[in-house]
């Protein structure tokens, strides 16, 4: 740049002409072109900062200028010439004032360039060119106005060289010179871009990265994840984020901690994390993933760690390091016992609840029966009361009594006749009294035997708890629908068996689902007329291998807000119900392999409710019509 703007100078200066040859002095022509080069290192300078204030640009132009203009009056002192060159000197200062004009200029717009958008940039260096050029030319040719030679003014020094040739060399040379530096200026410009453009693209990618680092770091503190590193060889940890602050309580550090890794997990657990470590070693897994529990030392607590480990080994195969993630889950476990605890209780609350609405059921039919009993008792009791078999110490008075005189006796022959006529129709009636008895007796003990039977039932199953047996699920079910709809002479039972199976269940669990069931149909059905009280029972298969038990009842129905509720624990429709029953059936179901699902097309409609058992546990199947 400072060889370009002294040429263009000394060019300028060799086209000036004059009456005699101008001879130039090698010594101030070479300062003159140092000037030139040391103003052009300062522009250059100026404008590769980041930042240009107006003050330091104001500045740097006035420095810049000045430069441009001893350059000038340094070449100009060059000419050999006596007398010497005089100026004019509002000329110079306005050559000056050019020279510093075409400096802030040129500064301003090599600052714009370098740090604006590329776009248009051809544009933008073109324009900068003629207004440096323009501004150069403008300040040479104004210094040149203010020289004046006087007339008849020789030059000494030597032989004069031919200004044309010498102009011819200095353009060549200033434009080889310019040549190189430009294409040195064109690849620096590029490498310099492209060194630019990474240096933004890292402090970009540095910038993101810090900030992931400080979201992750909120996070994994959010979130309780500590970060460490184990050296299995040193059998150190060699760097710990985030404390696990159960043992930053307990005073522990890690990186200190002698083999914390081994001898911090409980005895239990630590051969299972070596081993799952060594498995995920030798099958080379990326990652593995393992629960164990940590024995603080001083307080003897218990720490629950979900981790997983990245583990890293030599040629050889063998782990040298470690980089796991370990996050404190001891709320969430103790959490997860404190629920199974209340699981279990509810369980068995809800399977004593059931067993309490079966054992009411139970007492309900026996009521019921004792109540046809104390029915049939009382109708024996009037018999007995008003029966004419009293009449017969009167009848026997009359045929015992002696006859004593002539006279009676045609009286007491006619007593006698009317108390035979009376001992047949006595008899005829005691006769048809005894059969009413007969039957009224009949009648009690199948009530007494239906009794036995249910208690039998009751106290048979009450005592297989637990006790996998063959149960006949079509003769189980009849059991239940006489047990509980024998007080129900209302209601139309219908059976549909196609599968006669036989399973291998606990049979007492199964009893209580039956019966839940046809319990909670026998409430439904109360609530419609006697007219479409209708209960059908199915036994059939379903395509996935399951046995399908359905008992359908044309009762109230159930609506749809209710049915999505009807298995919690604790809903009921009933008044007097608790919300056990459905409750502990499903339960009961899931235990013995099944689900029992439930549905309805809404009040009024009926339900149907549908047991389902897998046919993989029968002892044996059976084909039977249907009943």
């Amino acid at each position: 740049m400072g060889i370009g703007i002294w040429s263009m100078h000394f060019v300028g200066m060799l086209a000036y002409s004059v009456d005699t040859p101008l001879l130039y002095g090698a010594i101030e022509t070479l300062f003159s072109l140092g000037v030139a080069i040391l103003t052009s290192g300062f522009a250059l300078g100026v404008a590769s900062r980041k930042q240009l204030s107006t003050g330091r640009l104001l500045f740097s132009a006035l420095v810049m200028g000045l430069g441009i203009s001893a350059m000038h009056y340094s070449g100009m002192a060059a000419i050999l010439i006596n007398p010497a060159i005089r100026y004019d000197p509002w000329l110079v200062v306005a050559s000056v004032v050019v020279a510093c004009g075409a400096s802030t200029a040129a500064l301003w717009l090599a600052f714009r360039l370098r740090t604006g958008q590329r776009r248009h940039n051809l544009i933008l260096h073109s324009a900068a060119a003629v207004v440096m050029g323009l501004g150069i030319s403008g300040m040479h040719y104004t210094g040149m106005a203010a020289c004046r030679i006087a007339l008849g003014s020789i030059c000494y020094g030597g032989t004069a060289i031919d200004n044309n040739w010498l102009a011819i060399a200095i353009g060549m040379f200033a434009l080889g010179v310019l040549a190189i530096t430009l294409i040195t200026s064109i690849y620096d410009s590029h490498r310099i871009t492209s060194i630019s453009e990474g240096a933004e693209r890292l402090e970009r990618l540095n910038h993101e990265l810090h900030r992931e680092k400080n979201l992750l770091s909120l996070a994994t503190q959010a979130a309780g994840i500590s970060y460490w590193e184990y050296d299995v060889r040193s059998r150190k940890v060699l760097w710990v984020e985030n404390d696990i602050s159960r043992l930053t309580e307990e005073g522990i550090d890690l990186k200190t901690y002698p083999n914390a890794i081994v001898e911090l997990v409980h005895p239990d657990d630590r051969n299972v994390v070596l081993e799952t470590l060594h498995r995920s070693a030798q099958a080379k897994q990326e990652t593995c993933g393992f629960r164990c529990r940590i024995e603080l030392p001083r307080t003897k607590q218990i720490v629950h760690l979900d981790c997983h480990a990245r583990i890293f080994t030599d040629d050889a195969g063998q782990p040298i390091n470690l980089i796991a993630a370990s996050r404190d889950v001891t709320p969430q476990i103790e959490q997860e016992q404190r629920e199974a605890a209340l699981q279990f209780q509810l369980r068995d609350a809800s399977r004593e609840a059931g067993r309490a609405e079966v054992a009411a059921g139970v007492l309900h039919n026996v009521g019921n029966t004792l109540n046809s009993l104390g029915v049939s008792a009382s109708h024996v009791g009037s018999k007995l009361r008003t029966s004419r078999i009293q009449k017969l110490p009167q009848l026997a008075e009359i045929l015992g009594a002696p006859i004593d005189e002539p006279e009676q006796s045609s009286t007491d022959a006619e007593k006698i006749q009317l108390a035979k006529q009376y001992l047949g129709s006595l008899a005829t009636l005691l006769v048809t009294e005894n059969e009413e008895l007969q039957s009224e007796l009949t009648g009690m003990q199948k009530h007494l035997a239906h009794i036995s039977e249910i208690i039998s039932a009751q106290q048979s199953y009450a005592g297989r708890s637990g006790v996998v047996e063959d149960t006949d699920i079509a003769e189980l079910l009849d059991q239940s629908i006489t047990h509980h709809l024998s007080s129900e002479p209302t209601v139309k039972i219908t059976r549909d068996y196609l599968l006669t199976p036989t399973l291998a269940l606990e049979r007492h669990k199964l009893m209580q689902i039956f019966g839940n069931l046809i319990t909670n149909a026998r409430h439904a059905l109360r609530e419609v007329s006697p007219e479409v009280r209708h209960l059908h029972v199915s036994i059939s298969a379903a395509r996935t291998d399951d046995l399908i038990v359905a008992v359908t009842d044309t009762g109230v129905g159930i609506s749809a807000e209710n049915l999505s509720q009807l298995f919690s624990f604790g809903f009921t429709t009933k008044t007097t119900g608790h919300g056990f029953g459905l409750h502990n059936s499903a339960l009961l179901a899931r235990e013995l392999g099944g689900s029992l699902s439930a549905r309805s097309d809404g009040v009024g409609h009926g339900a149907v409710f549908e047991l389902r058992l897998p046919l993989n546990r029968s002892a044996s199947d059976g084909l039977a019509p249907s009943a």
